[in-house]
C-alpha cells in the first residue's frame, strides 16, 4: 500500500511541476520598450511600434496636487488602450480611451502617490500622453 500511496505522491509532485511551464501562455507580439519620465507632479509617457498588445502597465506617480492635466496625442490605429487614473486613496479620477486626442482635466482627489494605468487590448498604434499636477 505505501509504494502505491509513494507512486501516487511522486506523480503529484511531477505533475505540479510540469503543469505551470507547459500552460504559460507566451505574447507573439514584439516587446515595446516605452520611453517613461517619472517626476514629481510631471509624467509622460511614449510608446512606439505597439503591435497587437494586450495586457495591464500600472505606475506610481507622486503629485502634490489635487488634480492634473492630461495632455493625450496617441495614434490607435487598431484594438483599444484606455488611461486610467486614480489618486492617492484610490479613487478613480480620469479615465479616457487613448483614441481621444487633447487636453483633459482629472477629477479632484487626494494628493499624494497616485496610479497611472493604462490597458491594452489587441492594441495597435503609437501612445503619447503627459499628466501634470495642476
Amino acid at each position: 500500500m505505501r509504494t502505491i500511496q509513494r507512486c501516487i505522491f511522486s506523480a503529484a509532485i511531477l505533475l505540479a511541476v510540469a503543469l505551470p511551464s507547459g500552460c504559460s501562455k507566451k505574447s507573439t507580439s514584439p516587446q515595446m520598450q516605452p520611453l517613461i519620465t517619472n517626476n514629481p507632479g510631471d509624467f509622460t509617457y511614449q510608446g512606439l511600434n505597439v503591435q497587437a498588445k494586450t495586457g495591464l502597465e500600472t505606475y506610481a506617480w507622486q503629485s502634490s496636487g489635487d488634480s492634473a492635466s492630461v495632455n493625450q496625442t496617441s495614434n490607435v490605429s487598431s484594438g483599444f488602450m484606455t488611461l486610467t487614473i486614480q489618486d492617492a486613496v484610490g479613487i478613480q479620477v480620469y479615465q479616457h480611451s487613448l483614441t481621444d486626442q487633447g487636453t483633459f482635466a482629472t477629477t479632484r482627489g487626494n494628493a499624494g502617490t497616485w496610479t497611472i494605468r493604462i490597458d491594452y487590448a489587441h492594441a495597435s498604434g503609437r501612445v503619447t500622453f503627459r499628466v501634470q499636477k495642476v
